[in-house]
């Protein structure tokens, strides 16, 4: 998971799709079943999220983005899907306080 505080869902979109290009053309070395090495190429699909109306923590933010990363799986995997059901900024102080909270390492407020 990466919170990108402060951020507009489309900036957030092209962050999500760099880490997928990157990711994609990563190639990882590992250990076959009979020992032998085997480079495996690996994709994500990623979904997000921005603030919107009537969210009122941050666990319906998160459920949010991964509503988005399902659709994206199932549009064919190895995507970005922002959930455009959620574009108002409504509950933005509260969240950005939750997610500098939460960022800063103090969860004891949730």
């Amino acid at each position: 998971m990466v919170i990108a505080s402060n951020t507009h869902a489309s900036n957030a979109s092209r962050l999500s799709e760099r880490i997928r290009q990157a990711i994609q053309s990563m190639q990882f070395e590992v250990t076959g079943e009979s020992s032998e090495r085997v480079t495996v190429h690996l994709t994500i699909s990623v979904g997000v999220s921005s603030y919107f109306e009537g969210v009122e923590s941050i666990q319906s933010l998160i459920q949010c983005a991964d509503q988005a990363m399902y659709q994206a799986k199932q549009e064919g995997r190895n995507r970005t899907v922002v959930n455009k059901k959620c574009p108002s900024d409504e509950g933005r102080d509260r969240l950005a306080r939750e997610i500098t909270e939460i960022t800063n390492g103090d969860r004891s407020t949730r």
